[in-house]
């Protein structure tokens, strides 16, 4: 309920664009995709309780699962484009499917220190139900978690999802979701209990590839797809996914909103000439801010 009311009060200022903050090996867990199924271990302790998702209808977050492939930011040997994915939710396709014209704007909604991207997706997607706003908003919420995951074991189950159905519980309002592009041999990017939390001060991520991105770069490389129309429709002649969106807002509470202010300050997509106007930072209740002297 907390986070319902939280989201849902910064989401209606986010909807209405009154919008503030712009500048206009140590591993959790060791993966290993052939000897680790999903059944053993899943899921990660970050994301294990369900309880608001469950409050809001969502029986079932694998079809929510998404993949945003990384660049390799600091030019890592032996890796690969693709090799590295932030681990997103998003309640409609982020590639692959036909085109839709009806999504104006993405709201990105960042999660605190415990890591549960899972509650911040399900109460913020509700919150924009129930402003109305589910027809012409994608609701996206990254991981920035303290445990690495496959590609295979984040997305197995959603990849096999046609585009379009209704989830059980949902009442119709939520699409399901498949995941980006992403090599199926690749793993996440995480920041383990041993990074000290760096994630939400744009840190690097955890060993395994060793210093391959920030959490800044992943913002930024989640926010380059949204404003390229979620990448190239398959079914859609060849017209990018979302067509019509004019904005991207991220919604960050808590430590969440930590990143969201630093991001502002320090991503190039806050210049008129990388975002083109069209991204917004909303932020509340961060424990400290940036501030210039």
């Amino acid at each position: 309920m907390c986070h319902s009311l939280r989201l849902g009060s910064l989401l209606t200022l986010a909807l209405a664009r009154s919008v503030i903050f712009a500048r206009s090996v140590i591993f959790a867990r060791s993966v290993d995709s052939t000897d680790v199924t999903e059944e053993s271990w899943w899921p990660p302790a970050e994301l294990a309780d369900n309880t608001t998702c469950v409050t809001h209808g969502f029986a079932d977050l694998s079809v929510y699962r998404s993949a945003v492939p990384l660049p390799n930011r600091y030019d890592v040997a032996n890796v690969s484009a693709g090799d590295v994915f932030l681990p997103v939710f998003a309640d409609r396709p982020l590639s692959g499917a036909a085109v839709d014209p009806a999504v104006m704007r993405a709201v990105v909604f960042i999660h605190g220190l415990s890591g549960d991207a899972n509650s911040y997706f399900c109460a913020g997607a509700a919150a924009v139900a129930a402003w109305g706003a589910n027809a012409s908003t994608l609701s996206v919420a990254p991981w920035f978690g303290d445990t690495q995951v496959s590609a295979v074991q984040w997305s197995s189950s959603s990849t096999a999802v046609g585009e379009g159905g209704d989830e059980s519980g949902g009442g119709g309002r939520f699409r399901r979701s498949r995941a980006a592009a992403a090599s199926s041999n690749a793993t996440s990017a995480f920041w383990s209990d041993a990074s000290g939390s760096r994630w939400l001060e744009g840190g690097d991520n955890s060993p395994s590839p060793a210093a391959y991105t920030t959490s800044f770069d992943a913002l930024d490389a989640l926010v380059r797809l949204l404003l390229a129309g979620g990448g190239i429709a398959d079914g859609g002649g060849g017209g990018v996914r979302y067509p019509n969106l004019e904005r991207v807002v991220l919604v960050g509470f808590s430590a969440g909103a930590q990143l969201a202010s630093r991001h502002a300050f320090f991503s190039p997509l806050g210049s008129g000439a990388a975002g083109g106007g069209r991204v917004r930072w909303l932020a509340a209740d961060a424990s400290s801010w940036l501030y210039l002297r």
